[in-house]
Order: structure tokens, then sequence, then C-alpha cells
């Protein structure tokens, strides 16, 4: 995943493809999630009590 130029994304892009600014919002959404799934996933870990994000 790239959130720049040239907008790859390897699985599929959400807001189409046809246009940079498609192609751009589908990386930003995919960045989003990933980082919503990291803290997710931290929040349940003995350390996170203890993380600055």
């Amino acid at each position: 995943m790239i959130n720049h130029e040239p907008f790859e994304l390897k699985h599929g892009y959400k807001f189409g493809s046809t246009n940079n600014a498609d192609k751009f919002r589908s990386t930003a959404n995919y960045t989003d999630s990933a980082v919503f799934d990291f803290i997710g996933k931290a929040k349940k870990e003995a350390w996170y009590k203890n993380t600055l994000l």
C-alpha cells in the first residue's frame, strides 16, 4: 500500500481506480482501517496501558 503516487493497493480500490483522486481516497481508507485494526489489537495487550499513540 502506498498513500502517494502511484497509489497502489494489492486488494482492490474501494473508491475505484479511474483517476488519482479515487486512488488516493482508496489508499487513505486502507491506511485508516489498518491503523484502526492495529489499535484494536493493541488494546488487548498488557503493554497498551503504558503506550502513547
